[in-house]
C-alpha cells in the first residue's frame, strides 16, 4: 500500500476505475492498461467498494461514475477527497457536460471526462490532474456524454 509520502512505483499511475458496468470497467480496463506508464490497481461496482478499496489501494487516480449502487459517485468522491485528499478523482460520467461539471466542482473532483470522449480526452486529462506540465498546456474542456453514445461508439 502506498502512503501519501511514497512516491509512485516506478512512475506508474495506479488507477482504481468504480463503475457499476463490468463492460465498461473491462473495456476501461484494456484502455488503460494500453497506455505506458498506467496501471489499474483496482475496480469496484459501487461507490461504498470504491471508498474502501481507495482506503486500501492508495491510488493515484479514482475514475468514478456518478451512478453507481450503494453509495453514489458523488458521495463517494466527496468522501474520498476527504479521507484521502492525495487521492484524484475524475468523474467518468453520461450525465450532460454542465451538470456533472457543477456537481464535481461542488465536490471537488480533480476533472471531469465524458464517455464518449474518453479514449481521446482521459489522458490529458489525468496528466493534467497530477500535475504533469506538458498535459495541462494540452488539456481543452471535457464534455459529458451519456452511456449509450459511449457504448455504441465503441
Amino acid at each position: 500500500m502506498r502512503t501519501s509520502e511514497q512516491p509512485r512505483r516506478n512512475d506508474v499511475v495506479e488507477i482504481l476505475i468504480a463503475d457499476d458496468h463490468e463492460l465498461f470497467r473491462r473495456t476501461l480496463r484494456g484502455f488503460i492498461e494500453a497506455q505506458s506508464g498506467w496501471h489499474v490497481c483496482g475496480e469496484a461496482g459501487d461507490g461504498l467498494e470504491a471508498l474502501d478499496k481507495a482506503k486500501g489501494l492508495r491510488p493515484d487516480v479514482v475514475l468514478t461514475d456518478i451512478n453507481i449502487p450503494r453509495m453514489d459517485g458523488l458521495e463517494a468522491t466527496r468522501l474520498i477527497r476527504r479521507e484521502i485528499p492525495e487521492c484524484k478523482v475524475v468523474i467518468v460520467t453520461q450525465n450532460h457536460a454542465s451538470i456533472a461539471r457543477q456537481q464535481g466542482a461542488s465536490l471537488n473532483a480533480s476533472a471531469t471526462v465524458t464517455k464518449a470522449d474518453l479514449t481521446r480526452d482521459l489522458r490529458a486529462t489525468v496528466e493534467s490532474v497530477l500535475g504533469s506540465p506538458a498535459a495541462a498546456a494540452e488539456t481543452r474542456a471535457v464534455a459529458y456524454v451519456d452511456r449509450d453514445m459511449w457504448e455504441r461508439s465503441s
